[in-house]
C-alpha cells in the first residue's frame, strides 16, 4: 500500500467520517441517536469549520488513514465561501434534529447546549495567535512511523510563517495524548466531562499547548 499526503477534497468527506468512527466511540454523546453514523458526520462537520488548514494520508485508492485539519488564526479563512460551507453545515445538522435523528429532541437540545457550554469554555483559552488543532487522527496501524509527526510539522511550519506563538489543542483520555508530550506539548488544563471518555475517573480530558516561550518553529525540530 502506498501512503501520500495531499489537501482535503470534498469526495474524501466519507472516508474521513468513517475514520472517526473507527477511532472513537461517540455514541456516548447522544446515545438515544438511532444511527452513530449521524454523529460522527455532525462531529467532522463542527470540528473543521472554518479550518484553513487540511492534511491528509490517503492510499492509492482513496482511502483516508490520517488527517489534521487547523485554524490558523492569523491566516485567511476562506471569505464568502466559507461563510457558505458554516450555513451549510448549520442547515445540515438543523435538519437531522427535525428529522429526529439526533434522538428525542428536548433531550438532544440539552445535551447540545451542556456540549456546547464545555466547548465555549475550552475555547475561552484560546489566544489570537494561537494556531489550533481542531481535528487530528492517524490509524493506529501507522503510529510509530512518523505520519503523525510528519503532519504536525507541516502544521507547525505554516503556522510559524503567519506569527503563531503556539499551538493549540483539547483532546481525552481515549486519543493518544501521550504523543503531544513527546512532542513538546504542555499540558495547561485538565477537565471532567460526561462527553468524554472514561467519564467518572477523574479528569478525563486534557488542554495542551506548545509553550509560547519554544515558539512553533523552534518545536519543528522536537
Amino acid at each position: 500500500m502506498e501512503l501520500r499526503t495531499t489537501g482535503y477534497d470534498p469526495r474524501y468527506k466519507g472516508s474521513c467520517v468513517s475514520l472517526i468512527g473507527e477511532t472513537w466511540d461517540l455514541r456516548r454523546i447522544l446515545p438515544e441517536a438511532p444511527k452513530p453514523r449521524i454523529i460522527e458526520e455532525l462531529f467532522f462537520r463542527e470540528a473543521t469549520l472554518d479550518v484553513n488548514h487540511a492534511q491528509l494520508i490517503v492510499d492509492e485508492a482513496g482511502e483516508v488513514h490520517g488527517y489534521l485539519f487547523g485554524i490558523i488564526w492569523r491566516a485567511p479563512r476562506g471569505g464568502v465561501g466559507a461563510a457558505l460551507r458554516s450555513a451549510g453545515a448549520v442547515l445540515w445538522a438543523l435538519g437531522r434534529f427535525l428529522a429526529g435523528e439526533l434522538g428525542p429532541r428536548k433531550r438532544a437540545v440539552a445535551t447540545i447546549r451542556s456540549l456546547l457550554g464545555m466547548l465555549g469554555s475550552l475555547d475561552a483559552l484560546r489566544r489570537d495567535d494561537d494556531a489550533y488543532l481542531s481535528l487530528f487522527i492517524v490509524r493506529s496501524s501507522l503510529r510509530g512511523q512518523g505520519w503523525g509527526r510528519r503532519l504536525l510539522d507541516a502544521y507547525r511550519a505554516e503556522a510559524a510563517a503567519y506569527g503563531c506563538k503556539r499551538l493549540y489543542l483539547w483532546t481525552d483520555k481515549s486519543c493518544n495524548y501521550g504523543f503531544y508530550e513527546r512532542m513538546g506539548f504542555e499540558r495547561i488544563k485538565e477537565i471532567e466531562s460526561p462527553f468524554l471518555a472514561e467519564y467518572g475517573s477523574g479528569p478525563n480530558g486534557f488542554v495542551y499547548a506548545l509553550p509560547a516561550d519554544e515558539g512553533v518553529a523552534g518545536a519543528a525540530a522536537v
